[in-house]
């Protein structure tokens, strides 16, 4: 069961029909011929999403049986088959699923069926004309149950159900593990303010009969009223040695209704409201209702889950051709910067180009200076391990700002060794002439500024790993060259 949009309840008994629409004043119209299509013509003016028919009329018939475990189609058939065979004449009828019993014992299951005279076609059939989608037919027996569920009152001992409708109607229901064994409405006369008197006297002649139908010594009587006459049943009720054993459980209409967040007026309660309240708001089977009664309504739940399932669907499309145009944004950009980046980069090559190409050969070049650039060349791929004198000299020139390199000449010697080396190897041997760079204003940085840069670079070159010796061979001065050696030994491998 789950809670929907309120719909409209329809609320027929035997002398008249009232409707309840969600926001709107009850309208409550004659049982006569002429004013069957009156409801019909005055719901073609408002927009419900339903409609539910309630009856509350006597001739409603019970029989619970127990029929064998089946599964679709065949149970089906199963149940029809019990249904023409317990009421063959009923125009209206329906199934109950109460409980399961044993694998082999079958299950139980409420066969109910509506007694003719009831003038529910007549009801229907302009509902029907006017297009108006009707959900269900139902019966205030079968719903009471649903209605009084969370309380639990009717889960173990049989109870006697009693509700007042309006100022003359009266129904009594005997319940049974939650299932209808039967049900009377009884028309009160018009008793004035011993209205309780008469309800108790109804009490004691249906308790007599119950008595008959139940095994039980004491009997459940819930009756569901106003607090005002449930007072002044309890106390009819305890006078006399008949009703010694009756379990008397008043039920307020308003806290009923709290139980399901339906907020009823304290001054202006009465079970047709609560009932038309709970039924337009709750999901229930379609009752007594026959397919073509409900054929609108399925038609109309069809539309709507077509148009809601369309609606989905565009969604997800919209969502996706979002996601789809950003993807293919972001690739455009993305494209749009390889292209800037690749136009940049070939536009610096082309620089480089015109720069190489405008370069003039250096003075004196002749066809000696060829051969001793491929001879230097030659000396180049011929010395290993030339990396750990550049990357040493780069560590140096990194921590001294002061300081530009201006030139780096290198020797090695294989067989060399060091006095504190444990081993001989290659000693490698690094030039390194620096000159003093000016300050921003053009002034130089003095002795004192050079002396201190020396002494950083020297001493960032002895923590690398190589930890070379550094001499230096000319003076410090803050315009002159200053020329150091950088030496180092690389063992030889003895494991080779």
């Amino acid at each position: 069961m789950r809670v929907k949009r309120a719909g409209a309840v329809l609320i027929v008994s035997r002398r008249r029909a009232v409707l309840h629409v969600p926001g709107v004043r009850a309208v409550s119209f004659s049982a006569a011929d002429a004013d069957h299509a009156a409801p019909a013509q005055h719901l073609q003016a408002a927009s419900i999403p339903s409609l539910r028919v309630l009856l509350n009329q006597s001739g409603e018939q019970f029989r619970i049986e127990s029929v064998p475990h089946a599964r679709g189609a065949d149970r089906r058939a199963l149940l029809q088959r019990r249904l023409q065979r317990l009421f063959p004449d009923a125009a209206f009828c329906q199934t109950v699923r109460l409980r399961r019993g044993s694998k082999d014992g079958g299950e139980a299951v409420l066969f109910a069926a509506l007694g003719d005279g009831t003038g529910l076609d007549g009801w229907l059939r302009p509902l029907h004309e006017c297009c108006i989608p009707v959900a269900g037919v139902h019966t205030v027996p079968l719903v009471l149950p649903r209605l009084l569920e969370p309380l639990g009152i009717m889960d173990a001992a049989p109870v006697l159900l009693l509700s007042l409708h309006g100022d003359s109607l009266l129904r009594q229901t005997l319940y049974v593990q939650g299932a209808p064994r039967l049900s009377r409405l009884t028309e009160l006369a018009d008793c004035g303010a011993d209205r309780a008197a008469a309800v108790a006297e109804e009490v004691r002649r249906l308790w007599t009969y119950a008595q008959t139908q139940v095994e039980t010594d004491t009997l459940r009587l819930a009756v569901l009223s106003d607090p005002p006459v449930l007072d002044a049943l309890r106390d009819r009720l305890n006078v006399g040695s008949d009703t010694t054993r009756l379990d008397y459980r008043p039920l307020p209409l308003v806290r009923i209704g709290a139980q399901w967040d339906l907020r009823l007026p304290v001054d202006a309660a009465c079970c047709d409201r609560l009932l038309a309240a709970w039924l337009a708001r709750h999901e229930t089977s379609r009752g007594y209702a026959r397919p073509s009664d409900v054929l609108q309504y399925r038609r109309q739940r069809a539309g709507r889950f077509a148009l809601a399932t369309g609606m989905a669907s565009l969604f997800i499309c919209a969502s996706l051709a979002a996601g789809l145009f950003s993807a293919s944004a972001a690739h455009r950009r993305s494209a749009e910067a390889l292209r800037a980046q690749h136009s940049a980069t070939q536009a610096h090559v082309t620089e480089l180009r015109r720069a190489i190409a405008l370069v003039s050969l250096p003075v004196g070049y002749t066809p000696g200076y060829v051969h001793a650039a491929v001879e230097a060349a030659k000396r180049l791929r011929a010395v290993p391990d030339l990396e750990p004198s550049f990357r040493l000299v780069s560590a140096g020139a990194e921590v001294v700002p002061e300081l530009q390199l201006d030139r780096l000449e290198w020797t090695t010697s294989a067989g060399a060794s060091r006095t504190n080396a444990a081993s001989a190897g290659t000693l490698h041997q690094v030039l390194v002439q620096l000159s003093p760079l000016l300050r921003e204003n053009g002034e130089p940085h003095g002795t004192a500024a050079i002396l201190h840069a020396l002494d950083r670079f020297t001493d960032t070159l002895r923590q690398q790993p190589e930890a070379p010796r550094v001499e230096q061979l000319s003076p410090t001065s803050d315009t002159g060259t200053i020329t150091l050696r950088v030496s180092w030994v690389i063992p030889v491998d003895d494991s080779r």
